[in-house]
């Protein structure tokens, strides 16, 4: 939407009396500035983003209807149907200049000469515009607003508006979820793509670092399964060895055993029943036989599976 918010012309205001803005000592400190309904802050209808014009003060930005029977949807319709509404400055006085041009004087404002024969006039030399009314009966009659839906006998057409239609764009470039947002914040589409960008790169930095740190994870976890891997071989290395030890010392503990049976079998110590070989002279059954000790589990498992020379082989 567009309006005049002021004209740059001479006006007549109830409390100033005569006046007229300089075009040129407009300012206006922020980006956008916020439309309402006859002044009432309770009743903000959009907001203005663009600001031009050599003589008048052109703005344009958006109206925002929230639900259907909302002031900015009636607005819409009733200015559609041809309702003259005009258009009213809100000014702060913190950057405020004006001069009064008194009787009989002439000025040039606006590129236009004024005459204060009759009246004196006050001439705002520099101001801020904090924001823009829509009203029905502005101090500016030559204000206006323009640029709507064309006219409709339906509460339906005017909800089709420029900030509708926004949105939609909004929600088709940058996403629903962030196209929606940009817009309910009020920003206008230079505004969107600063913003989008911006975050667009926070989110590439968040990526980043979670990639940095799955690649980090994937590497310890790739050195911990070659350090377990090596550790295995090399355990794998040491058990057959250890083995061989343990059963090289058992082949000699029991060679040991064996030299030390067949020494005692050649010395007459047994008999081949295991009995005691009996004393010369004396009758065998007068004497006890001699007991030996079992032999431990491990040489016994050993001797069971192992053949000795003169023992024989186990059947």
């Amino acid at each position: 939407m567009n309006l005049i918010a002021f004209s740059g012309q001479e006006f007549y205001h109830w409390w100033w009396g005569r006046c007229i803005f300089d075009r040129e000592g407009a300012v206006i400190a922020k980006d956008k500035i916020p439309i309402d309904y006859q002044h009432d802050p309770r009743e903000v209808l959009g907001y203005l983003d663009t600001f031009g014009g050599t003589t008048a003060l052109e703005c344009s930005g958006f109206l925002v209807p929230f639900q259907k029977e909302d002031r900015a949807n009636e607005i819409l319709h009733k200015k559609s149907q041809g309702v003259p509404y005009q258009c009213s400055v809100s000014l702060s006085y913190s950057n405020f200049d004006w001069e009064y041009i008194p009787r009989n004087q002439t000025v040039t404002v606006n590129g236009q000469t004024y005459s204060t024969e009759d009246e004196g006039m006050i001439v705002f030399r520099r101001y801020e515009i904090d924001g823009v009314a829509i009203c029905l009966y502005g101090s500016d009659s030559n204000t206006n607003l323009f640029n709507y839906q064309p006219k409709s006998n339906t509460m339906s057409k005017p909800q089709e508006t420029d900030a509708r239609e926004l949105a939609k764009k909004f929600a088709a470039k940058f996403g629903n979820e962030r196209g929606f947002q940009y817009f309910s914040e009020g920003l206008n589409e230079s505004e969107a793509i600063e913003r989008h960008l911006a975050e667009l790169t926070k989110d590439f930095a968040s990526q980043n670092t979670l990639i940095a740190e799955l690649q980090a994870k994937i590497a310890a976890f790739e050195k911990k399964e070659e350090e377990e891997e090596e550790e295995e071989e090399s355990e794998g290395e040491e058990k057959p060895a250890k083995e061989e030890e343990d059963f090289a010392k058992l082949k000699a503990d029991f060679a040991q055993l064996q030299e030390a049976f067949n020494r005692s079998q050649a010395a007459g110590e047994f008999g081949k029943s295991g009995e005691a070989a009996p004393v010369s002279g004396t009758p065998s059954e007068g004497k006890p036989k001699k007991e030996f000790s079992p032999l431990p589990p491990n040489l016994q498992a050993f001797a069971d599976n192992i053949s000795l020379s003169g023992l024989g082989h186990k059947s």
